[in-house]
């Protein structure tokens, strides 16, 4: 009889204990289906088919907290932020940059945003490594994505990044400043705005070419110093001459292709002169890498030797002090 009446006068309140019930029901599920997302991830080191290349860091953060660390905005700004590595020499494409444009139009289910926070904080974690240490190619042709007997002094400043949503700038942060890799890093730019030029010739092989001599392949000669930039683009009465502005031209190749400044084409020469841009491309982005791994290693005091050039160089403090 009491219960009967207590029901007619508390209508609201009784149906509020359900609607409490079942909302506790509904996040409880969501909580353990979150969990087995995360699970199934920190056991594979995969997430559909992107191999987690920093999966050490990866179970360590996410193994102790199983939530996110990614709000969208954040999320959304790094995805925008990361094709700029290309300006150092690596391939965005390496840390799941489509894979992750897709989870981000797919929507707000939990998996998907777990999934796609995953790879954000391994993207991070690997692209710290990257910048700060190196890739690092084994005997084995085998990528050395991540250094973790090196990445334990950067996990934590890398989490701080991500907590303050300042993961590209602290990123940026961690690219050399050394003048050789800013340098290099600016060629590698200008050889890829000439990605598309057809005056990329090659020259055939011949004698030994130098001022006063006429001979077609001066023409290709010619082109080919125009084409890089080392000589104006200007007509001239005989293509086929190598004159004084065309040996200067060359000379400045010889330079600053560590070969002998003496303004003749010879086999060396020309053998440089004939790599192709996109070899040439691939040449600086393997020196970007090589001197994001050494330069950490460098000695106060060391000496810099450039073989070909015949050239030395003399550091102190890591200041170029005598050459």
């Amino acid at each position: 009889m009491y219960l009967k009446n207590f029901f007619k006068v508390f209508p609201l309140l009784f149906s509020g204990f359900l609607i409490v019930g079942l909302s506790f029901n509904v996040f409880a599920k969501q909580q353990e289906d979150s969990k087995v997302v995360f699970e199934k991830i920190l056991q594979k080191g995969i997430v559909e088919k992107e191999t987690l290349k920093a999966f050490d860091g990866i179970k360590k953060i996410y193994g102790e907290n199983n939530h996110t660390l990614w709000n969208n905005r954040a999320a959304a700004d790094f995805i925008k932020w990361l094709p700029k590595i290309s300006e150092d020499g690596l391939n965005p494409h390496f840390y799941h940059l489509e894979k992750m444009k897709d989870f981000a139009k797919k929507g707000n289910e939990d998996a998907t945003k777990i999934k796609l926070d995953i790879l954000l904080t391994d993207a991070a974690l690997t692209l710290a490594s990257n910048l700060a240490f190196g890739i690092n190619i084994t005997d084995e042709q085998k990528y050395n994505w991540y250094k973790k007997e090196q990445m334990a002094s950067l996990l934590p400043a890398v989490l701080k990044a991500i907590e303050n949503k300042t993961a590209p700038q602290y990123l940026e942060s961690l690219t050399p400043k050394d003048p050789r890799y800013v340098n290099l890093a600016k060629a590698l730019q200008k050889y890829k705005k000439m990605a598309h030029k057809e005056d990329w010739v090659i020259i055939t092989k011949g004698p030994k070419m130098e001022e006063g001599v006429e001979d077609i392949r001066v023409r290709s000669l010619r082109k080919r110093l125009i084409a890089e930039g080392y000589l104006e683009n200007k007509e001239v009465k005989n293509p086929g001459l190598f004159d004084g502005k065309l040996k200067e031209a060359l000379m400045a190749f010889q330079q600053e292709h560590s070969l002998e400044p003496d303004g003749l084409a010879g086999a060396l020469t020309v053998e440089a002169l004939n790599v192709t841009l996109n070899q040439r491309i691939k040449q600086i982005c393997v020196s970007l890498d090589r001197l994001r791994e050494i330069l950490p290693q460098l000695p106060g005091h060391y000496l810099l030797v450039d073989i070909p050039a015949f050239r030395l160089w003399v550091y102190e403090k890591n200041n170029d002090v005598l050459t």
